[in-house]
């Protein structure tokens, strides 16, 4: 019986562990996501200003 109730709280410890593993990939996920669509905005941005630019001097 002792050993049963010991398994138990061993496996739901290890699930535990394993669900706050997880949250803690999909956060650091989410993080890179942000990262990048703002680095990928910023590079669009940049490319709309040095095309203007171009036909500024163009014209």
């Amino acid at each position: 019986m002792y050993q049963l109730m010991h398994e138990d709280l061993a496996r739901a410890h290890l699930n535990q562990r394993l669900a706050e593993a997880e949250r803690e990939r999909l956060g650091l996920y989410v993080l890179r996501l942000a990262r990048a669509r703002r680095k990928q905005r910023k590079a669009r941005q940049h490319a709309e200003k040095a095309q203007l630019q171009l036909r500024v001097l163009a014209s």
